[in-house]
């Protein structure tokens, strides 16, 4: 999982960087990710389908698979008040703890807990 973590978090740091996203909370799992995302100009719907296109074709091309490599279409949800963005923002965090894959947030890697938590100065995503 390192490897494409890592390859998927570059991506989306260039999309952010070239769509003016700001990234206000992800988490990587092995089978899905979670972001949470303001965006300006440029809709969601044309950085998460560059993000996802780039992603899918060079896992494709390094694994020698052809194919759709996401399930279903992204699924994504306005938040406009403060309790519900807090709400989002421990959901994507806590994914991890839930999943049984780390015990504390803060000791997840991929997760942008440990920015906020400033055990990291940055990662490749923020």
């Amino acid at each position: 999982m390192e490897g494409e973590a890592e390859r998927f978090c570059s991506l989306l740091h260039e999309i952010k960087k070239r769509d003016r996203l700001s990234v206000l909370a992800w988490c990587i799992m092995p089978n899905h990710y979670h972001l949470l995302v303001r965006t300006e100009s440029v809709p969601l719907w044309r950085s998460i389908r560059s993000l996802q296109h780039a992603y899918s074709r060079g896992f494709n091309r390094r694994c020698k698979v052809l194919g759709p490599l996401w399930q279903a279409r992204y699924k994504a949800r306005p938040v406009r008040e403060t309790d519900a963005l807090l709400r989002v923002l421990a959901y994507v965090h806590l994914n991890p703890v839930t999943a049984g894959m780390a015990s504390d947030p803060g000791r997840y890697r991929w997760s942008g807990h440990r920015e906020l938590l400033r055990r990291v100065v940055r990662q490749s995503v923020a």
